[in-house]
C-alpha cells in the first residue's frame, strides 16, 4: 500500500514538471508566430499557458520566506531518515539462541 501511494505520488509530480515544461516551452516556441487577428488560436494558447504557469508558481514577494522554510525542513528530515541508524536485532548482530 505504502508503495502505491509512493508510485502515485512520483507519477503525479511527473505530470506536474511536463504540464509546466510543455507550456514554457510551447510559449518560447511561438512567442514569434504570425498573428491571424483576434481570433488567433495560437495566443489563446499561449494565454492559456501563461495562466497555468502563474497559478502554479509562487509570488517570489510574498512566499520566500515559507518556501525556504519549507525545503530547510524537508532537507532536514530527509537527512535524519538517510543518517540514522538503525537499531534492530539483525544489525546489532545479536544471536538469539536457547
Amino acid at each position: 500500500m505504502q508503495n502505491a501511494k509512493k508510485l502515485v505520488a512520483l507519477f503525479s509530480a511527473l505530470l506536474f514538471a511536463l504540464v509546466l515544461t510543455s507550456s514554457i516551452l510551447f510559449v518560447a516556441v511561438e512567442s514569434e508566430h504570425n498573428c491571424t487577428g483576434n481570433d488567433c488560436q495560437i495566443c489563446e494558447q499561449v494565454s492559456i499557458c501563461l495562466h497555468i504557469f502563474d497559478n502554479t508558481t509562487p509570488d517570489p514577494e510574498v512566499n520566500t520566506p515559507a518556501i525556504f522554510a519549507g525545503f530547510a525542513v524537508v532537507l532536514c528530515i530527509g537527512f535524519e531518515i538517510v543518517c540514522k541508524k538503525l537499531n534492530t536485532l539483525v544489525d546489532l548482530k545479536v544471536k538469539l539462541s536457547d
